[in-house]
C-alpha cells in the first residue's frame, strides 16, 4: 500500500512548489514560465523509509521528483538507479510506455513532488521546452552507458553494408525508406515529408573522417550504405553499418562529439540538422512522444 502524504507546509503553496522545482538539477534548463506549468500539477508528498512510491506490475500513474532523501528504482529484480535530491523517479518507465512500470521505494525518509502522469504529458504538449529537456537527459544517460559511442561496444550491432547506388534517390524513394524506421512507421505523413525534405544526402570515401571528438554536434547521420568506425579518445570503438543513426545522442545531449567517426568503406548517408529535427518534433507532438519513447525504451533495455 502506498504511503499517504502528511500535513500542509509552506512548500505546498504554488510559490513553494515553484521554488522546489527551480532547485531541481534535472530541470535547470527550464525557465520559470515552464516550471510554473509543472508546479500547477505538483503536490508535496512525504514517505517514510521503506515506503513504496510505485509498485511494479502496473503502468506508472504518477512520477516523483525527489526534493529531500533518496529512493531506489528497480525493474524485474534489478536496481535501475538510486535517485537523490534534484532528480526524478518513474519518468523513464512512463515515457517508454512500459505497461509493467517500476518499483520505487524510499531508502530513507523522503520528500517528493508528485505529478500525475496525465498532467505531465499535458505539460509536455503545452510547452516543448519539457520535451527538449527530456531528450537532453535521456540522450546523456544513454551516451554514458555506451561510453559515449552510438552503440554498446560490449554488444556491437551486426554490420550490414546495404546496397550501393550511383544516383540520388527521389523524394518518394526517400519517404519509403524513412518509414522503414520504427519511430516513423506510424508517424503523421506530413511530419515524415517535412523531415525528409530537409535531409541532405552526403557521401564519404573510405578513410574520410566524418567528424572528430570535440567537434560541435549540430547534426546527425543515418547511414544508408557503408561501414563507419566510431572511436573515443581513450581508444574504445564500435563499428556501425547501414540503417544505423550516428551522432544522435551527442546532438540531443547538447554536448560536443564524444568520438571520431571514420568511414571504413565508401559511405552514403543522410544528414539532418539538429534544429530542423527539433522543429519537426515541436510541430508534430505525437512524433515527439514516439521519439522520446524510443529513447526511454533504449534506456530501460540497457
Amino acid at each position: 500500500m502506498l504511503a499517504e502524504a502528511s500535513g500542509q507546509t509552506g512548500s505546498e503553496t504554488l510559490r513553494g512548489r515553484l521554488l522546489l522545482l527551480r532547485a531541481m538539477e534535472s530541470l535547470r534548463a527550464l525557465d520559470d514560465g515552464s516550471l510554473a506549468l509543472l508546479a500547477e500539477h505538483a503536490r508535496v508528498r512525504r514517505f517514510p523509509a521503506g515506503a513504496a512510491l510505485l509498485v511494479e506490475g502496473r503502468p506508472v500513474d504518477n512520477v516523483y521528483l525527489v526534493t529531500e532523501g533518496r529512493v531506489t528504482v528497480a525493474r524485474r529484480g534489478k536496481v535501475l538507479s538510486v535517485v537523490s535530491r534534484g532528480f526524478g523517479a518513474g519518468f523513464t518507465s512512463l515515457i517508454a510506455r512500459d505497461p509493467n512500470g517500476v518499483s520505487v521505494v524510499a531508502d530513507v525518509d523522503t520528500q517528493t513532488l508528485e505529478v500525475p502522469a496525465d498532467a505531465l504529458l499535458d505539460t509536455y504538449e503545452r510547452d516543448f521546452a519539457f520535451v527538449r529537456n527530456v531528450l537532453r537527459l535521456q540522450a546523456r544517460s544513454i551516451a554514458e552507458r555506451r561510453g559515449g559511442l552510438p552503440a554498446d561496444p560490449a554488444s556491437p550491432p551486426p554490420i550490414v553494408l546495404g546496397t550501393w547506388r550511383d544516383r540520388e534517390r527521389t523524394l518518394v524513394e526517400r519517404l519509403l525508406l524513412a518509414q522503414r524506421a520504427p519511430v516513423f512507421a506510424r508517424a503523421n505523413f506530413d511530419a515524415v515529408i517535412e523531415l525528409v525534405r530537409h535531409q541532405v544526402e552526403v557521401r564519404f570515401a573510405a578513410g574520410d573522417v566524418m567528424w572528430r571528438a570535440g567537434d560541435p554536434a549540430t547534426y546527425q547521420l543515418r547511414i544508408e550504405y557503408g561501414r563507419v568506425r566510431c572511436t573515443t579518445p581513450d581508444g574504445l570503438s564500435v563499428d556501425v553499418g547501414a540503417e544505423h543513426w550516428v551522432g544522435v545522442m551527442d546532438t540531443f545531449a547538447g554536448q560536443p562529439r564524444r568520438f571520431e567517426a571514420r568511414a571504413e568503406t565508401p559511405v552514403i548517408a543522410y544528414r539532418t540538422e539538429f534544429e530542423t529535427f527539433l522543429a519537426v518534433l515541436e510541430a508534430h507532438f505525437e512524433l515527439a512522444l514516439d521519439f522520446i519513447a524510443m529513447l526511454a525504451q533504449q534506456r530501460l533495455e540497457s
